[in-house]
């Protein structure tokens, strides 16, 4: 199933340093692009309209919170965007995801694995890298959806093991059976994403109940402000 023909694909390019003893790539620039332009466009008539109400009500205290907040996750999440990399050494592999950290010696990678694989309900395709152990076991994997495939194919050619490409794409399930241990703790387990997605909602809920009261308004549990 697997050939060591490139499947090629049409992704940003990367930021890439490289110097004599180290290799590495950033994620995709699009990622912060796109999310600064998602909280912007979600942020300014919200909190405009908020402002508006809360200024009439004497209440703009309790919206600057908010807003403080926000802007809080929002600065979090550009620094660790930045900090984000994967770095190839002569002696190690360094994923700097943008929670966790891996470290892999870089002699353990016997071969590398690049696949594309369909997103959940879509024809569009995905890249999937990973690196795997001479037992098959995956020493760490990138996706597709914060790494470029260019970005991909640098961190393999630094690596130099033998790299492994599918020619055709696949679903979730069909990489999964060829990778079983690739999957993040949270994939592939529907329950835990709608609990997931419940309780953010019911957490959104109580965040505009809660601004309802703060501008005098009747909340949505029934509670009143002032």
């Amino acid at each position: 199933m697997w050939s060591t023909k490139n499947s090629g694909g049409i992704v940003a390019r990367p930021t890439r340093v490289t110097t004599d003893t180290a290799t590495s790539i950033r994620p995709r620039e699009s990622l912060l692009r796109n999310g600064l332009i998602s909280s912007i466009a979600a942020g300014v008539p919200l909190f405009g309209v908020l402002y508006w109400m809360a200024f009439d009500q004497g209440t703009w205290g309790s919206v600057f919170v908010v807003q403080f907040v926000f802007l809080l996750f929002v600065v979090i999440g550009v620094i660790r965007f930045h900090a984000a990399y994967v770095t190839v050494t002569e002696t190690s592999i360094t994923k700097q995801a943008f929670a966790t950290r891996t470290v892999v010696d870089r002699d353990e990678v016997a071969n590398v694995l690049i696949a594309h694989t369909y997103r959940n309900g879509s024809s569009d395709t995905i890249a999937q890298f990973v690196a795997r152990s001479a037992d098959g076991s995956t020493l760490f994997r990138l996706r597709g959806v914060y790494w470029s495939v260019e970005g991909m194919q640098t961190v393999a050619d630094a690596i130099g093991a033998p790299v492994f490409t599918e020619n055709d794409p696949l679903t979730m399930e069909e990489f999964y059976r060829i990778v079983p241990d690739a999957p993040y703790w949270y994939e592939g387990k529907p329950a835990l994403v709608i609990g997931g997605i419940v309780a953010a909602f019911i957490a959104s809920l109580g965040v505009v109940s809660w601004l309802m009261t703060a501008l005098g308004l009747p909340g949505i549990f029934g509670t009143h402000g002032g």
